[in-house]
């Protein structure tokens, strides 16, 4: 059987048929060779230029430093101890220096964060809390530019700081609406005596992320 009649082939065989004549020999032998220089100006964008690799998007949308005001430290009613019990939590802690890693949030500089709620709290965690936060944007020149309402959700809280727990969770509306808020804050204030005596307060500086 002839293979140039099965149809896979039927292509391979015409070139090669093509190839093997005199006219397509001829043809190949007085046909100059490509000039890179000529195709290169025809095509700047040819295979010719290295490639990039893409740049790949931060997904963070804002950090800021975090830090409650001195004289106003995050305070627990009633305190906070070694064994877990149901406390009202309250504070303020104010954001500074904001930037936004994937330019999305560039206009806001620094902010007021209060939030009030409650939660099963200890020395070293806090669960079932309910309640939210409000943030006070404020661009460059220190103007108003918008208020954020953050739901707490402790589902990825990763420090151990109970006040940490009140400042992660969803934003729910305004500035940065449908993203996520995450704080870690050190305590400035001491956590020794909290097992044996209680801590009805506490007063910290940290950083939150916003993605």
């Amino acid at each position: 059987m002839n293979p140039c009649t099965r149809r896979p082939v039927l292509a391979a065989c015409a070139l090669a048929v093509a190839l093997l004549s005199p006219s397509g020999t001829a043809a190949a032998r007085s046909a100059p060779a490509p000039d890179p220089a000529s195709a290169l100006a025809r095509n700047p964008a040819s295979t010719l230029a290295p490639a990039v690799a893409p740049v790949k998007a931060s997904a963070t949308t804002l950090t800021c430093t975090a830090g409650t005001a001195p004289g106003r430290p995050v305070t627990f009613q009633p305190s906070i101890g070694l064994l877990p019990r149901a406390v009202e939590a309250r504070g303020t802690v104010y954001l500074g220096t904001c930037t936004s890693p994937n330019g999305r949030a560039t206009r806001l500089r620094t902010g007021r964060l209060i939030f009030d709620g409650t939660a099963t709290a200890s020395c070293a965690s806090a669960t079932g809390v309910s309640g939210q936060a409000r943030i006070a944007w404020y661009n460059a020149r220190g103007r108003y530019v918008g208020t954020s309402v953050l739901r707490a959700d402790t589902s990825s809280l990763t420090s151990s700081n109970p006040a940490d727990a009140f400042m992660t969770g969803a934003i729910t509306s305004g500035p940065l609406a449908g993203r996520h808020a995450s704080a870690q804050a050190a305590p400035s204030s001491s956590l020794t005596n909290c097992a044996l005596q209680g801590v009805s307060s506490l007063s910290g500086t940290g950083r939150m992320t916003i993605s």
